[in-house]
C-alpha cells in the first residue's frame, strides 16, 4: 500500500512537527482578497502552470469547503494530475491541503503514515499581506530519466518556490483587477524605481 492508496483522515490543524521547508513573502494586496483568490475553485491564485481545476463534493460551487477534494490537471510546466484535499480553513488566515494522489513529472512523496501535507498561511500588516508556505513531505520523486536528481529536488522546489513565489502571487493578483496597497512591490521595490 503506497501512502495514496490511504484513506483520508481529517486533523483539524495542521501538523505540529517541523516542515520540510518554508517560504516566506510578502505581496502588497489585502489580506481578504489573498485569501478570496486562494478559495478560487476554477483558478486558484499562485499556480504558474496551465492547468484545469475543479472541486468535487459541491454543494455550492463558489465555496471551498474543508473537506473539499482539488482536482488539478496540469498541461505546461510539472504535467500530470494531482488531488489535495482541504483538511481545515481559517477564514481569512489559513490553508491546510493534504495531497491524496499525484501523477506528475515530479512529486511529492509522504512517508509510511503521512501523505504530503502544506498549508497556506496569511497575517496583514498596514501595507500587504505576509505569506508562509509550508510542506511537510519524505521524498520527492521525479519520472524519466531526470530520475537521479531526485535526491535533491526538495532544495529546488524550495529555491524555486522562494525565487518566484511573490513575482508569480503579485501578477496573478494584477491580473485579476487588483490594485495593491501599496506603491512598494513585493520585491521591496518602489513601483516608481522600476519605471
Amino acid at each position: 500500500m503506497t501512502s495514496y492508496d490511504r484513506e483520508p483522515t481529517f486533523n483539524l490543524r495542521p501538523r505540529s512537527d517541523q516542515p520540510r521547508f518554508q517560504v516566506d513573502f510578502w505581496i502588497p494586496f489585502g489580506q481578504v482578497n489573498v485569501f478570496k483568490e486562494l478559495c478560487d475553485v476554477n483558478n486558484p491564485l499562485g499556480v504558474e502552470a496551465q492547468g484545469t481545476f475543479n472541486v468535487n463534493n459541491m454543494d455550492d460551487i463558489r465555496v471551498l469547503k474543508t473537506g473539499h477534494e482539488r482536482h488539478a490537471k496540469y498541461t505546461t510546466g510539472l504535467r500530470g494530475e494531482s488531488i489535495a484535499q482541504l483538511m481545515a480553513m481559517e477564514e481569512p488566515r489559513l490553508l491546510y491541503f493534504r495531497q491524496t494522489h499525484s501523477n506528475m513529472f515530479v512529486n511529492l512523496v509522504g512517508d509510511a503514515f503521512n501523505d504530503p501535507e502544506y498549508t497556506i498561511e496569511l497575517s496583514s500588516d498596514r501595507m500587504g499581506t505576509k505569506v508562509r508556505l509550508k510542506y511537510w513531505f519524505e521524498s520527492v520523486s521525479v519520472k524519466g530519466w531526470l530520475c537521479f536528481v531526485a535526491p535533491c529536488m526538495g532544495a529546488v522546489l524550495h529555491r524555486s518556490l522562494q525565487a518566484r513565489a511573490a513575482s508569480v502571487w503579485h501578477h496573478d493578483m494584477l491580473s485579476r483587477g487588483y490594485k495593491p496597497t501599496s506603491s512598494i512591490n513585493a520585491w521591496g521595490l518602489s513601483s516608481r524605481n522600476l519605471l
